[in-house]
């Protein structure tokens, strides 16, 4: 994030603190996003993750309560949320804010003693993306352990927001996100093994932008579809150990047992499991090419995924299929599908210098073939939870 930009969104931080709560806060938490460079569809089966924190994030401004009450405003959405740290009751579920209540559930019943807090969030990252709770759960929970001096060591955090999310919210997969938010290093991709909270950075190239290109042509089936791959992929495995009872993970599949083992599975379930074989071993790939400093073959695994994600996967629309072309027409090294199913983003690998003209280029094109508008967004890797 530029100096100039983070001093403006401070100041009106500040301002909405003291028109909300006639104070000034004890405490300022900035929290990045997360991105999924390559391996999202594995996450949900231990698999591997090239990941990044980014400069989407959360900001928090806060101070302590004498009593039990959390106040949050949350100035993007106009929205407010408010909880009594006495009163939380896991069993309903379906709440608006349950991942902030959540965090303050935990230290309840952990032991911590901890007050009431009162506080204004602005986020860059939209409220309803799926990395947009594990930084706010980041972030009040290093809020609380500064402000009531817990002394909960930073790597313990990411396990206590998924414990939270598994517990209370009664949803998974916010641990590696947040272990992203925690542990993220300015310049660098982090790979990550999903079994443990093992990682390793990896230098991204300075002259190389990663840029979100956003095709705006989601359906509204994205979540079903979601669960569908992970369930057939799941399915996919449990038939493979059939055959090779020996398997503990997808870590110990590659092709050459998958191939063996082809009659067990129909057309479809190969395809799931040749996706997500493959792609853990472009995750290899690409920390080969970051760390070596080979941008062309870093493009290389990226095109491979998105053509794994539209032929293996079935998770590549019309519209994400026109826009992957146009990247490669401006110039981009490579690209693929963001997110985890049929989304409607691409992230491209794009040269620093030529960014202007490839978001001209790119805008220009798919208005013209789509009639919808194309959002480009370079994004820069940073470092993860800080207090200003």
């Amino acid at each position: 994030m530029h100096l100039d930009a983070l001093v403006k969104r401070l100041a009106h931080v500040q301002r909405a603190f003291k028109s909300h709560f006639r104070a000034s806060p004890d405490l300022r938490v900035l929290v990045p996003g997360c991105v999924d460079l390559l391996g999202a569809h594995t996450i949900h089966h231990d698999g591997l993750l090239l990941a990044a924190a980014i400069d989407k994030n959360v900001l928090l401004a806060v101070r302590p309560r004498a009593d039990k009450k959390v106040v949050l405003h949350f100035l993007n959405e106009g929205a407010s949320l408010q909880f009594s740290l006495y009163r939380l009751n896991r069993k309903k579920r379906g709440t608006w804010g349950r991942h902030a209540r959540g965090i303050g559930w935990l230290l309840r019943t952990r032991g911590y003693i901890v007050r009431g807090l009162e506080g204004v969030v602005h986020s860059t990252i939209p409220i309803d993306h799926p990395t947009f709770w594990p930084a706010l759960q980041v972030g009040l929970l290093w809020a609380w352990n500064t402000l009531d001096e817990l002394e909960i060591p930073k790597e313990a955090l990411p396990g206590m927001c998924a414990d939270a999310d598994k517990v209370f919210v009664k949803n998974g997969g916010t641990r590696m996100p947040c272990l992203v938010a925690v542990a993220g290093r300015q310049g660098h991709a982090m790979m990550l093994d999903c079994r443990e909270d093992r990682y390793t950075y990896h230098p991204w190239p300075a002259h190389v932008r990663a840029v979100i290109c956003e095709a705006n042509a989601r359906p509204a089936s994205t979540r079903a579809l979601c669960v569908k791959r992970r369930q057939e992929a799941a399915i996919a495995f449990s038939l493979l150990r059939v055959g090779a009872p020996q398997l503990n993970t997808w870590h110990d599949v590659d092709v050459e047992l998958l191939e063996r083992h082809r009659d067990l599975l129909n057309h479809t379930l190969f395809a799931r499991a040749y996706h997500q074989v493959t792609e853990m071993a472009r995750v290899r790939e690409a920390v080969r090419a970051l760390d070596e400093g080979d941008v062309d073959a870093l493009g290389r695994v990226f095109d491979a995924s998105f053509h794994s994600q539209k032929d293996a996967y079935d998770v590549i629309s019309e519209e994400l299929e026109t826009l992957w072309t146009l990247v490669h027409n401006a110039g981009a090294y490579g690209a693929r599908l963001l997110e985890e199913c049929y989304g409607g983003n691409l992230i491209a690998l794009v040269p620093t210098h030529e960014l202007p003209r490839f978001q001209r280029y790119v805008v220009r094109k798919y208005r013209q073939l789509t009639g919808r508008e194309a959002g480009i967004r370079p994004i820069h890797l940073v470092d993860g939870v800080m207090v200003l």
